[in-house]
């Protein structure tokens, strides 16, 4: 993400609005210093889509195994696209 902000920086962006797995809150707080005019987020789960056990243990995201919200996150993550909605209308 740092990458990906600073090319959007020198690229000229004003307006970037980054969003992260839940267990990358330190990475988001240290983005938010290095970049103070751009927003950072976490989503409310450890990861977007929910992935098998392989070598790591199974994964249980945002989204189930049909690509769907999972009714646990709907309101929290309700809010969160709420708040990046009113930081781009302002």
């Amino acid at each position: 993400m740092q990458f990906i902000a600073r090319l959007l920086h020198e690229l000229g962006y004003k307006r970037v609005i980054g969003i992260l797995d839940n267990d990358h809150e330190e990475k988001r707080a240290d983005l938010q210093k290095i970049f103070p005019n751009y927003k950072f987020h976490c989503i409310p789960a450890k990861d977007i889509r929910t992935k098998k056990a392989r070598s790591i243990p199974e994964t249980y995201g945002l989204l189930d195994e049909n690509n769907k919200i999972r009714e646990e996150y709907k309101k929290v993550a309700g809010k969160l696209f709420d708040a990046i909605e009113s930081e781009f209308n302002n």
